[in-house]
């Protein structure tokens, strides 16, 4: 991990911010200036800003939990209604495929 300097941090947490709010429309999204200045102020005092280098990634594919095959595809069919997350409808698509 690489510390970043303290001004970059209330840019990052708007950005993650606006990233997962955007998720929860309709609602009205919420944003870091609805916080009273002091109580964000000590906030932001408490958080280090960083970077994280990944060099590698090793993964691993459990996609069916050893469950019975009607779990797994409501498993499935659940996920690719997620709006959480990325390639949820292709992550569906392997759990769907995978033979036991």
């Amino acid at each position: 991990a690489e510390a970043l300097p303290a001004e970059a941090l209330r840019p990052h947490l708007d950005r993650l911010s606006a990233h997962f709010e955007a998720m929860l429309l309709p609602k009205q999204p919420w944003t870091i200036d609805k916080m009273p200045a002091e109580a964000l102020a000590r906030m932001l005092r408490q958080i280090v800003p960083c970077r994280m280098r990944i060099d590698r990634i090793d993964g691993t594919w459990k996609l069916n939990q050893n469950k019975p095959d009607a779990v797994r595809l409501r498993a499935a069919e659940a996920m690719a209604g997620s709006a959480t997350g990325q390639e949820t409808a292709a992550l569906a698509d392997l759990m769907r495929a995978v033979e036991k």
